[in-house]
């Protein structure tokens, strides 16, 4: 008898894909890339195509009904999983009550859209991405899918981007910085980094050379993008969070001068003299340009004079997550926040510790603290761990899944240790 292998899965390399497997994964796609479309109302966002801003107006019903048909999908026979309970990260419930709770204190106020529609979207995200994900990552023979999700999801994204290029370029620049469809280019920056080390790290592991490619290039194009919203967070959190992923390996000295020359080529492409004199202002060796300090400044101030419950009318700025929920909901809001980073820091250290049982996806481990370091750190300038809707609100649970899918890994080559020893 040939005993089990460490990886051994439950469907077994031969199991042919699920119809609703396939269904699923084009809605988490569909869903993630809809996200990345501004959805605030902003009198100085550009006008974009026709088309976008039926899509952008009618954002909450797609995201919904995109939430509800991955939720059948899940509930479909084949797509099914065989876990009941016992992969749902407890870091994943405490930001969900993070969610609710400033969602309550919106209605309180008299926000009807962030109070009454926010929690609708938080409880279906959560039942897709925080239970339903993790579950179906388990069934799984493979985690290659999850990432193929996040490609394609960054594929539509880029193609919403390119076709209003094409369409209107001046709707997707602010004072020559790229914003996307977003208006806003610190905030494309941050969707671009996210996006990026999922991509690179397929493109690591992937055996395929198609896939191999597809990754490098969205990666390129990502990276470029980041140059071009001029966003000085976005580089941080890109050096920040490849630091992480190849600290302890080689890789980087290769990669890194690759995409080097990606975004030197695709500038010089772009190469204006607007452009030049953006590049030069953000990214000078002293940059004088300071759009934050003030409106931090307001927040620790309205924090300081309600420190326990804040004060939710008073501030409109989101220039930080952590100062903007501080000074609305004060300590006492924001503490199942503070909970879920430690939770998620005590889970990743956790993840270390195992990383010698994970044979080929020790590298994901890498992965998931790169990933939390760069969120952690653009949070600091930018408010989209308070946001509704945000590619980052569902790149944080596909993290999760990740590490779900890492200890169910641990535990199995643990199970398979333990038979072997066993049998002697």
């Amino acid at each position: 008898m040939t005993p089990p292998s460490d990886m051994t899965t439950r469907s077994g390399p031969s199991a042919p894909p699920v119809k609703s497997h396939r269904i699923f994964w084009a809605l988490l796609s569909m869903t993630i890339c809809v996200s990345s479309l501004s959805f605030s109302v902003d009198p100085n966002r550009p006008s974009l195509d026709p088309l976008l801003e039926e899509l952008t107006a009618q954002g909450n019903i797609v995201l919904g009904a995109l939430l509800l048909g991955s939720l059948a999908a899940l509930a479909w026979p084949g797509g099914r999983s065989r876990h009941s309970r016992g992969v749902v990260s407890a870091a994943a419930v405490w930001y969900l009550v993070f969610e609710l709770g400033f969602s309550a204190l919106y209605l309180a106020s008299g926000n009807m859209q962030r109070g009454v529609v926010g929690p609708c979207l938080f409880l279906l995200t959560f039942a897709v991405f925080g239970m339903g994900l993790p579950r179906f990552i388990r069934d799984a023979d493979s985690i290659d899918p999850l990432f193929k999700m996040v490609a394609w999801a960054v594929i539509l994204m880029l193609a919403l981007v390119f076709y209003q290029l094409f369409r209107d370029p001046e709707a997707i620049f602010r004072s020559s910085r790229l914003c996307g469809l977003t208006g806003n280019p610190q905030l494309f920056a941050s969707y671009c980094v996210v996006f990026m080390f999922p991509m690179i790290c397929f493109c690591l592991r992937t055996p395929s050379y198609y896939w191999k490619l597809i990754c490098l290039v969205l990666s390129g194009i990502l990276a470029l993008s980041v140059i071009m919203c001029g966003s000085r967070t976005g580089l941080i959190m890109i050096v920040a969070g490849l630091g992480v992923m190849f600290r302890k390996t080689g890789r980087a000295y290769l990669l890194l001068p690759l995409l080097c020359i990606i975004m030197l080529v695709g500038w010089s492409v772009l190469q204006t003299e607007e452009s030049s004199s953006m590049i030069e202002d953000r990214f000078g060796e002293y940059p004088t340009e300071n759009t934050r300090q003030e409106a931090w400044s307001m927040m620790w101030e309205v924090f300081v004079e309600n420190p326990l419950f804040g004060d939710i009318e008073s501030v409109t700025e989101s220039e930080s997550s952590y100062l903007g929920a501080l000074s609305r909901f004060g300590l006492i809001g924001t503490m199942p926040l503070i909970i879920s980073m430690m939770l998620i820091a005590g889970t990743v250290a956790r993840l270390y510790r195992i990383r010698s049982k994970l044979g080929g996806d020790v590298a994901l481990v890498d992965l998931v603290a790169a990933g939390f370091v760069a969120m952690a750190l653009g949070a600091v300038t930018e408010g989209f761990l308070m946001a509704t809707r945000t590619p980052i609100l569902y790149m944080i649970y596909v993290y999760f899944a990740i590490i779900s899918y890492l200890l169910n890994r641990a535990g199995t080559t643990n199970a398979a240790a333990g038979r072997r020893v066993g049998r002697r």
